[in-house]
């Protein structure tokens, strides 16, 4: 029972981490290249808010007008995961 009791508290925390982060994420340039500037077009990192609609459509909100995006594998899958996410969940 303490054990459960333990469990559960650490995933509380690690939900109210994870809300708080989210929180600090608005959508839009963060002026950070962690991969480098990949060409002389690239403005940077941008975070990106995926959202729903009651009609089921996924909104992919860049912040700004964006013409292209470039993501490295692992920003790739986790993408690829977060839109299947949103897809069986409607």
């Amino acid at each position: 029972m303490i054990d459960e009791a333990t469990s559960l508290r650490q995933k509380v925390r690690d939900l109210e981490e994870e809300n708080r982060q989210l929180r600090d994420k608005v959508p839009g340039p963060t002026k950070q290249f962690p991969l480098g500037k990949v060409n002389e077009d690239d403005e940077g990192e941008l975070n990106v808010a995926i959202y729903t609609d009651k009609k089921g459509t996924i909104f992919l909100d860049f912040g700004k007008p964006t013409a292209w995006i470039g993501l490295d594998p692992t920003s790739a899958r986790l993408l690829a995961s977060k839109l299947t996410k949103y897809a069986e969940e409607m």
